[in-house]
């Protein structure tokens, strides 16, 4: 593979995905009526349509012939030695196996974690069976207490489990315990979890793209408004679920570690939300879903006319390495002449009624 298409490729997408970006949140800035399950689903979009743009950029360039004297070569933007461009490539792949092996080691904990949780009361466990079963929750789902973690957090690994701080068994009250459950069951009604792996995995891989770290926390932040969303759908007080929210942040042992957010000031703006009373529409505008799906389609398809950014610095060929004809009539030094063209001394050509003899022509007798 071509490193200075790989290259190009990547650079052009980073653009092209900050354009989208910019776009969809206007977008969603301007349609504030739209639920935060539908701005999640755009999200998401904007994420797979990140993924698709530099493979589609990939596959154009290298179908186009590689032509070092070509106008594209000489209005690149960068113009890179062969060595550095697969430098790059090794620090690429470099950097996306630091993440993916700290991407596993987080599996291997969350599994520790739930090896060393402890069971909870026969009462906690019925009701989380009944909060799973008017969600539409198939299957067991296990509830487990754990004196290693700050928040909440459910895990979908070879079971269902949902492991709650024991701090919070003892400080919160039955109706409280059961807003965390809701929420935690829609994170598994949705899946959640696999979603959440998806799109660490695409973080991973494309280490470069810095346009992903926002896209992420918009992902991340709008799930958990979507799970809040239910659980005041379920229990309709919005008011008392915030206080909720503000208890389990405040008790927490280290500011980083909130409650089902990545960040203190997520969880202070789903406080806001819930505070405020400002409900979303169920049913998302049509114009705003055939409008961000008109950019998404429109950023795909300008990938397959997007100019080259980065060329190898590739020395260009010498197409003629002599005078058209030397000193002695011979065909030039470099060049390929066709038998039948070349001319010989002593040879008559087919198509001269002279023949050539040295330097001189004589006619023929």
């Amino acid at each position: 593979m071509n490193p200075g298409a790989l290259l190009g490729a990547c650079l052009c997408s980073v653009l092209q995905c900050a354009l989208l970006a910019v776009a969809v949140a206007a977008i969603l800035r301007a349609v504030r009526r739209l639920d935060a399950a539908s701005r999640y689903r755009t999200w998401s979009l904007v994420l797979l349509a990140a993924v698709a743009l530099p493979a589609i950029d990939l596959a154009v360039r290298t179908s186009r012939p590689l032509d070092p004297a070509s106008p594209q070569r000489a209005f690149a933007a960068f113009v890179v030695a062969a060595p550095l461009a697969k430098a790059l490539v090794v620090a690429w792949v470099a950097a996306s196996s630091a993440l993916l092996i700290r991407l596993a080691f987080s599996f291997a904990r969350l599994r520790i974690l739930c090896r060393r949780s402890g069971p909870v009361s026969a009462a906690l466990e019925a009701r989380a069976a009944l909060h799973a079963g008017t969600l539409g929750l198939s299957g067991a789902v296990t509830i487990r207490s754990s004196r290693d973690i700050a928040s909440p957090v459910a895990v979908e690994l070879s079971r269902r489990v949902i492991l709650v701080p024991e701090r919070l068994l003892e400080m919160l009250s039955a109706d409280e315990l059961d807003y965390i459950l809701v929420h935690e069951l829609t994170h598994l009604r949705r899946s959640d979890g696999i979603g959440n792996l998806l799109v660490k995995l695409a973080r991973a891989l494309l280490v470069w793209n810095p346009v992903l770290i926002f896209v992420e926390r918009r992902i991340a932040f709008e799930r958990e408004l979507a799970c809040d969303d239910a659980v005041v759908a379920r229990f309709g007080n919005a008011g008392r679920y915030a206080r909720c929210l503000a208890t389990v942040m405040l008790s927490a042992p280290m500011p980083a570690a909130v409650p089902f957010a990545r960040s203190a000031r997520h969880t202070l703006r789903r406080i806001e939300h819930l505070a405020t009373g400002v409900r979303r529409t169920a049913a998302p505008p049509r114009m705003a879903l055939l409008g961000i799906a008109a950019t998404i389609a429109v950023a795909l398809c300008a990938a397959v006319s997007a100019p080259q950014f980065v060329a190898l610095d590739v020395p260009l060929e010498q197409t003629v390495t002599a005078p058209i004809f030397d000193a002695d009539f011979g065909p030039p030094r470099g060049a390929v002449v066709p038998a039948a063209l070349e001319l010989t001394p002593g040879v008559e050509p087919s198509f001269s009624p002279f023949i050539a003899r040295g330097r001189r022509f004589v006619p023929r007798t």
